[in-house]
């Protein structure tokens, strides 16, 4: 399927620093049609620090196959695990939702019918947008104010939501996310901040994850019962994190590969003092890589050594999780979910 990429900010409008010359962008899976159709954003996890390439095309392509116009987001992560991204990927997908609504006739899209679908942090990202679309830090004063960045209904898949001390996911996780005590992480619980006008939620999560507790999603579930927030929640059996990338072969994977052009573009601009301080993350890394080259290396080396620093969690932890009683995979994958998601959605837009 065609895509084509859409820079959400201009040049003096991203400030994330350390970045080179990487602009957050939206890549677009364009149908060869002209009906007017609902639209789905996804937003691939990766601990804030490097972005799931099988939470991409895998999942866009599926979108798309349902009748769907797709776009995956590319937002900013901390790949040195050096500067927190603090509110920058929610300011990224704000503009990207009005980015969308701006744009809606030349992209063919219902401005009332966009969807958040978001993994692991990118389910995160796209619960804190469904929780905090009217945050005062979002608010814009440009070309873009005339258009909301309130998604129609949001779609979490193995999010983290809360703060359930068990297992990798604790406060210190949150290490990409916000600095120590710069007061942000009171965002989290979401839980908290819900109110009558958050999102319309479907929630989905593996009852055996090893990552983030399903304590979290009855937590939140519960909360948007109490709020009267229109939620469904899916837990499965047997299930454990990140089961939408299953399906996902390496040629996906490959394809994806622009999610990682934010650390492609780090690694460019950095000087050869701070990429010898930084390379103990890369591994096989090495500066002036082809892309191809740089790409493959990320896929098959350089991705869990950055999600394993990020999650302070060692091989060996991994080890042990994967052998756990109740960590096997039950063949629940992407496309099983998304098949229920879309009755969902579908039910919701159409009471909307």
């Amino acid at each position: 399927m065609k895509t084509i990429r859409h820079p959400i900010w201009a040049r003096e409008e991203y400030g994330y620093p350390g970045a080179g010359k990487f602009i957050p962008h939206l890549t677009e899976f364009v149908r060869e049609d002209d009906a007017v159709r609902p639209a789905v954003l996804v937003a691939p996890g990766g601990a804030y620090v490097l972005l799931q390439p099988g939470e991409a095309d895998y999942i866009a392509i599926q979108y798309a196959d349902h009748g769907y116009r797709a776009f995956v987001l590319t937002y900013t992560n901390d790949v040195t695990l050096e500067v927190p991204v603090r509110l920058q990927p929610l300011r990224d997908i704000s503009r990207a939702v009005r980015f969308l609504r701006r744009h809606a006739s030349e992209f063919r899209i219902d401005p009332a019918r966009i969807v958040g679908s978001g993994y692991s942090a990118g389910g995160h990202l796209v619960g804190s947008l469904a929780v905090l679309h009217g945050a005062p830090e979002l608010a814009s004063d440009d070309a873009y104010a005339p258009h909301s960045n309130r998604l129609d209904a949001a779609v979490l898949n193995y999010p983290k939501v809360s703060f359930f001390h068990a297992g990798p996911s604790g406060p210190n996780a949150l290490a990409t996310l916000y600095a120590p005590g710069d007061g942000l992480a009171e965002r989290l619980p979401l839980e908290r901040h819900l109110t009558r006008s958050a999102t319309p939620m479907f929630l989905v999560h593996g009852i055996s994850d090893s990552i983030i507790p399903v304590q979290e999603i009855l937590m939140f579930a519960d909360a948007c019962r109490t709020h009267g927030i229109p939620f469904e929640l899916h837990l499965l059996q047997g299930v454990d994190h990140g089961f939408s990338t299953d399906g996902a072969t390496q040629e996906m994977n490959l394809a994806a590969g622009y999610v990682y052009d934010q650390l492609y573009e780090t690694v460019r601009a950095m000087d050869p003092d701070r990429f010898r301080r930084c390379a103990p993350l890369y591994g096989a890394l090495r500066q002036g890589m082809p892309r191809d080259e740089f790409d493959r290396t990320v896929l098959h080396d350089s991705m869990m050594r950055l999600y394993l620093a990020a999650l302070g969690l060692s091989p060996a932890d991994v080890d042990g999780i994967a052998t756990r009683p109740g960590s096997e995979r039950k063949n629940t994958n992407a496309s099983h979910v998304i098949d229920i998601a879309d009755r969902w959605i579908r039910y919701v837009l159409e009471d909307a």
